[in-house]
């Protein structure tokens, strides 16, 4: 999931499931696949051109995204996509950058530490950090399934490291 949401954390209204942008504070951060995957904490983020799906239905691109846009998220604790604001956008310089090819056609490009919910183990990242963001452990293989929030579970077909530094972006306190 590139957007997820830890529902045990909200200070909001945790019965407003299925729209939590009344909600103010959220400290599992978020993950969801355009494209859905983890997307929270400090220092796991995407490439400026990976698209995050839009609460509208839409999709835009990372670097697009702005203060206040609603997006759609994984709400762990109920299983589901909810919306969700963006409340924070970081930018940072990684080296660590990967391509994952998936076997719906879809190209993500996370860092190695990004957290990937994975249909048998759990949250996962390629660079195996432990514990990752999301709280789990474990590497992100070829073979792996993960979760997108629009297609479900997606084969992991290749993964390829991308040479060189790029800057990055992550939502912060969603």
């Amino acid at each position: 999931i590139i957007q997820y949401f830890d529902g045990d954390s909200t200070s909001g209204n945790s019965s407003d499931v299925g729209d939590l942008t009344q909600s103010k504070s959220f400290g599992g951060g978020m993950s969801g696949i355009t494209y859905s995957f983890h997307c929270g904490g400090l220092t796991s983020c995407f490439l400026p051109n990976q698209l995050i799906n839009m609460s509208n239905g839409t999709y835009k691109k990372i670097s697009d995204i702005e203060l206040s846009d609603k997006v759609l998220v994984w709400d762990v604790g109920n299983k589901k996509v909810v919306k969700n604001i963006v409340n924070e956008i970081h930018t940072k310089l990684h080296d660590d950058v990967y391509e994952l090819h998936l076997e719906n056609g879809k190209i993500l490009k996370p860092t190695g530490n990004h957290p990937f919910l994975t249909k048998n183990k759990d949250w996962t990242t390629i660079d195996g950090h432990n514990p990752n963001h999301a709280g789990g452990n474990g590497y992100l293989k070829v073979g792996d399934y993960v979760k997108d929030i629009k297609d479900g579970w997606v084969r992991i077909n290749k993964i390829e490291t991308m040479e060189g530094e790029y800057l990055t972006y992550n939502f912060i306190d969603m």
